[in-house]
């Protein structure tokens, strides 16, 4: 594929930078030397509260107090000027509204590192540059591309488009070139695999480690996993574009807030609240994520990892959100528990049309068993109009449930307004 020189000369510093922090381990000994220290973690944020309030001093119709929310922070643009060593990120969110921030261009390097220092705490002897089998971002042009190795990062990627019965032989083949035993992928891509695997009774035994994040990961996706990966503990990564604060399961299964990188706190509405210690030129300070959790008591893990964040499970998006037909909004993590009770549905999407309301939900049958199908549709049909009342539902049975070609993502919630 052609790049321009610009291109390729981002990507030469790139390379290089990321090639500086992981033999310079450095980076990842802070990330596991202040793991659990919770008098470091209070005392970065009392240094990023000093900083932000810094930032925000001639803007004195912002309340700092509350923090710098979304829509704070997009008054702010036009007034904050861009540092030097830093890159301007664009989000626009499920909105559709523009976002800007900037990040140090060390950011990029603390996030790969992040992440690894995750998985360290799953694999004892846990090597940076380790071969990883990837199932996202991957996105072929024709049947052809459907792997990619990026040598640089150790990656072999697999196209989550096609993780099929017809590709399954190569698939494997692919993974037991890489001598891999780390899988990463988005849920419902990893889930796809576990299931095929588990359909064809094949057992890879030596992944060590699945590693899911960027979507919502439930128990229909835990058990296929274990069946298929029995030897493979679970690693669900939580973090957001803007980087205001990383979360991540231990391999007792437990939330545990990543403290050398930021300060998590939940609101009184049960979102994440993150304040980020390594974005010094952006004022980022207890920043709404919009994301939902279940709370519980934090403890002392037997992990080794310090306490927990007091997170029992992430739900979502609070505006991943349908309407009732009086226009009333409903959260989707309030159909999420419900649909994956009921017996014979892989997956789901709910797509809403507004004008007028009506839902048509998309559903992907279990292979283990038949079902009537009647029966079930009705199943569907009531528990959604149980949450939003005498709505028109339409169930259509598909063989899958297509991901999103900008994000590669399956959404269980699309809203066509």
């Amino acid at each position: 594929m052609h790049c321009s020189g610009r291109v390729m000369v981002n990507r030469i510093i790139a390379k290089l930078f990321y090639l500086s922090l992981s033999r310079n381990s450095l980076l990842f000994r802070k990330f596991r030397r202040y793991q659990g220290d919770s008098v470091f973690n209070d005392s970065e944020f009392a240094k990023c509260q000093k900083r932000v309030k810094a930032q925000l001093e001639a803007n004195s119709e912002i309340s700092f107090e509350q923090g710098t929310t979304k829509s704070v922070l997009r008054r702010l643009d036009g007034r904050i000027d861009k540092p030097f060593f830093s890159k301007e990120i664009y989000t626009s969110g499920s909105t559709g509204e523009p976002f800007k921030f900037f990040v140090p261009l060390r950011y990029f390097g603390f996030e790969w590192i992040a992440s690894r220092f995750m998985w360290s705490t799953h694999l004892s002897d846990y090597s940076l540059n380790e071969p990883v089998i990837t199932f996202r971002t991957h996105t072929p042009k024709n049947d052809q591309d459907v792997f990619k190795i990026d040598r640089f990062q150790n990656f072999y990627y697999v196209s989550p488009y096609h993780i099929s019965q017809l590709n399954l032989d190569k698939i494997l083949n692919f993974i037991i070139q890489s001598k891999s035993r780390i899988v990463r992928g988005y849920p419902s891509s990893v889930y796809l695999l576990a299931d095929l695997l588990n359909q064809n009774a094949v057992v890879l035994a030596d992944i060590r480690l699945v590693v899911v994040s960027s979507e919502m990961f439930d128990d229909i996706h835990r058990n296929a996993i274990n069946s298929a990966f029995p030897n493979a503990s679970i690693c669900n990564q939580y973090g957001q574009n803007e980087g205001v604060v990383a979360l991540f399961t231990c391999r007792h299964g437990k939330w545990h807030n990543l403290d050398y990188y930021g300060k998590c706190e939940i609101s009184d509405a049960n979102a994440i609240i993150g304040t980020p210690f390594h974005n010094k030129v952006y004022p980022f300070y207890k920043y709404n994520t919009g994301d939902l959790v279940e709370q519980e008591e934090k403890f002392n893990c037997s992990c080794g990892l310090g306490s927990t964040a007091g997170v029992k499970a992430i739900l979502g998006r609070s505006d991943d959100w349908l309407f009732k037909a009086d226009g009333t909004k409903v959260p989707s993590t309030n159909f999420t528990s419900a649909i994956k009770t009921i017996e014979g549905i892989k997956q789901y999407q709910l797509i809403q049309d507004i004008n007028p309301i009506k839902i048509r939900a998309l559903i992907v049958l279990s292979s283990s068993r038949s079902f009537n199908l009647e029966l079930l549709k009705g199943e569907l049909a009531r528990c959604v109009q149980n949450r939003l009342g005498k709505i028109q539902v339409e169930v259509e049975i598909v063989d899958e449930i297509l991901r999103n070609r900008k994000t590669n993502k399956i959404k269980t919630v699309i809203r066509n307004e």
